[in-house]
C-alpha cells in the first residue's frame, strides 16, 4: 500500500498540471474580436473576428454566434454547427472567388440562419457535397451572376430546408441533385438569368425529391422551377400555394427514359411566356385548384407528356393557348 504523504504528492501535481484546453458548445464573432481569441474559445468577452477561427473551437454540435453587424469571411464547414445571426444583425460574408460556405463532410448537420451571401466574382453562396442536413433560414442569397453559379447547391443523399430566405440575381438560385430532398417554404427567388430552381437526377440509382410551399418565383427568362430527370433517374416534386409570375416558363417537366413527377397545387401562373410545360414521355404533372391566366400559353406538352388537370383549376386568358401541345390534358376523376 502506497503511503498517505506520496498519495498527497500525486494528488497536488494533479490539480497543479496545466489542463488541455477544451472546445465550446457556443462562441461569438464580432467586428472587434481577434481570431487569436481562439484561445480563449471564441468567447462572448474575447469574440473571434471569423466565422472560419470560431469554428475551431466550437464543438461537434454546437453554435456560432454574431454579436454586431459585419462581414464574417467564407467558411468550410466540417462539423455539425450552427451559425446563427439575431434578428438586426447584418452577418455577411463577401464572396470574391471560390464558394462562401463549403460543406463537404459526411454525416455533419448544419444549420445557417440570418445570414447574407453576397457574390463578387464567386462560384457558389452554399455548396453542400457531403453531409446529412442542411436548414437555411432568413438567409439572402445574391448576386452569383455568371454563367452556371449557384446560389445553393445541395447534392446526394441529404435532407435540406430552406425557409424564409431570399435569393436574388444569381445565375441559378437553388440546385439540387444527386438524391437529395429539399423543402422550401416561405421565400422569394427573383431575377434569375438561368432555370431558378433546379431539381435533377442523372442516375438511376438516385431519386431527387423537391417540395415546395409558398415559394415565389419571379422573373426568371428559362425556367422558374425546373424537374429534370436523365440516364433512369427519378424526380418527385410537389408545389403548393406557390406563386410563378413573369417568367418564361412556370414549371418545367422533362424525362424520356427517366420518371419526372410534379404535382401542383392551389398556386398561381400569371405573365409568364408559358404557364406549365411538360416534355418527354417520362413527364407526368398533376393540377389542382390553380389559377393559370394571360400567360403566352397555360399549359404546352410534347413528346407524349401528360398533364392531368383536375376540374377545379382555372386556366383561361392565356394568349397562345389554354392548351398547347401533341397530346391532350386528361381530368382527373
Amino acid at each position: 500500500m502506497q503511503s498517505l504523504p506520496f498519495t498527497r504528492l500525486l494528488l497536488v501535481a494533479a490539480l497543479t498540471m496545466p489542463l488541455a484546453a477544451n472546445a465550446a458548445q457556443r462562441t461569438f464573432v464580432s467586428t472587434t474580436g481577434n481570431d487569436a481569441n481562439t484561445a480563449s474559445n471564441c468567447s462572448t468577452t474575447a469574440p473571434c473576428r471569423g466565422f472560419a477561427a470560431a469554428l475551431t473551437v466550437t464543438d461537434s454540435g454546437g453554435e456560432i454566434i454574431v454579436r454586431d453587424s459585419g462581414g464574417y469571411g467564407p467558411v468550410t464547414i466540417n462539423k455539425s454547427a450552427s451559425i446563427i445571426a439575431p434578428d438586426g444583425v447584418y452577418a455577411g460574408i463577401s464572396v470574391l472567388s471560390g464558394t462562401g460556405i463549403t460543406i463537404a463532410t459526411p454525416g455533419v448537420e448544419v444549420v445557417l440562419k440570418g445570414l447574407s451571401i453576397n457574390g463578387l466574382g464567386g462560384d457558389y453562396g452554399i455548396y453542400l457535397g457531403d453531409g446529412a442536413s442542411l436548414l437555411v433560414e432568413n438567409c439572402t442569397i445574391s448576386n452569383f451572376s455568371g454563367s452556371g453559379d449557384t446560389g445553393l447547391s445541395v447534392a446526394g443523399d441529404v435532407v435540406a430546408q430552406v425557409k424564409g430566405s431570399v435569393f436574388r440575381k444569381n445565375s441559378r438560385a437553388i440546385r439540387i441533385w444527386g438524391g437529395a430532398n429539399m423543402h422550401i417554404a416561405d421565400t422569394l427567388v427573383a431575377e434569375s438569368s438561368q432555370a431558378a430552381v433546379e431539381a435533377l437526377a442523372n442516375s438511376g440509382s438516385v431519386t431527387t425529391r423537391l417540395h415546395a410551399d409558398r415559394l415565389a418565383i419571379h422573373k426568371a427568362p428559362v425556367f422558374a422551377l425546373s424537374a429534370k430527370s436523365t440516364d433512369g433517374g427519378t424526380v418527385i416534386a410537389s408545389v403548393k400555394d406557390s406563386t410563378f409570375h413573369g417568367n418564361s416558363y412556370g414549371v418545367h417537366a422533362n424525362a424520356s427514359s427517366s420518371t419526372t413527377r410534379v404535382s401542383i397545387a392551389q398556386s398561381d401562373f400569371s405573365n409568364n411566356v408559358g404557364g406549365i410545360y411538360a416534355d418527354g414521355a417520362g413527364s407526368v404533372v398533376v393540377l389542382s385548384r390553380n389559377t393559370i391566366t394571360r400567360n403566352g400559353f397555360g399549359i404546352g406538352l410534347s413528346g407524349s407528356a401528360v398533364i392531368k388537370s383536375a376540374s377545379d383549376n382555372v386556366i383561361e386568358e392565356n394568349t397562345a393557348g389554354d392548351v398547347v401541345g401533341s397530346t391532350t390534358a386528361m381530368t382527373l376523376k
